[in-house]
């Protein structure tokens, strides 16, 4: 599948608010949570836009067409001047769904950041085996369960952070 990234754009509001109000896309990607106003999805895309220190990117299919998202979100809590960034993907078009975009746009950005000194990490659930067992042979290495006690999607997690070192993997799947 060819798949390309762009940095969101205003335009992307109505692709961002139509997956953000499918209530099938946000059991599959968001169990637990209830669909946003449409006023609540303008604020939260008004955020997005006005947001510096993250990373937002359209997944575009080869028409050129918005399929999903990816984004780096920096970590609040920075021992260092280069941080780390949590990247989250979702593909919001259904037909594309278990294609192998999500990971594609995944190698694209990895790939962006190759010489850029920024890490990055991943989280999942520790009981999604099949997707430990992939990102571990993308290179990514799990570090520690993470416990998230107020958050009723997401209470327990398995961070998984990119080692560039044992990425080989990715970059010729």
């Amino acid at each position: 599948m060819k798949i390309s990234l762009r940095k969101l754009k205003e335009l992307d509001l109505g692709s961002f608010s139509k997956w953000m109000r499918d209530e099938e896309l946000l059991r599959q990607f968001f169990p637990g949570v209830e669909v946003p106003s449409k006023e609540e999805i303008l604020l939260s895309f008004v955020d997005i836009m006005k947001n510096k220190k993250d990373m937002y990117f359209m997944i575009l299919n080869k028409k050129s067409e918005p399929i999903g998202m990816i984004s780096l979100l920096r970590d609040k809590v920075v021992k260092d001047k280069s941080g780390s960034y949590k990247m989250q993907v979702f593909i919001g078009e259904k037909e594309y769904w278990y294609s192998g975009c999500d990971v594609e746009a995944m190698k694209i950005l990895v790939e962006k950041l190759e010489n850029k000194d920024v890490d990055f990490y991943l989280e999942v659930r520790p009981e999604n085996e099949k997707a430990v067992a992939l990102f571990t042979s993308f290179g990514f290495v799990p570090q520690k369960i993470k416990k998230y006690p107020k958050d009723n999607i997401f209470p327990r997690v398995l961070r998984m952070d990119f080692d560039r070192k044992n990425s080989v993997d990715f970059f010729n799947a």
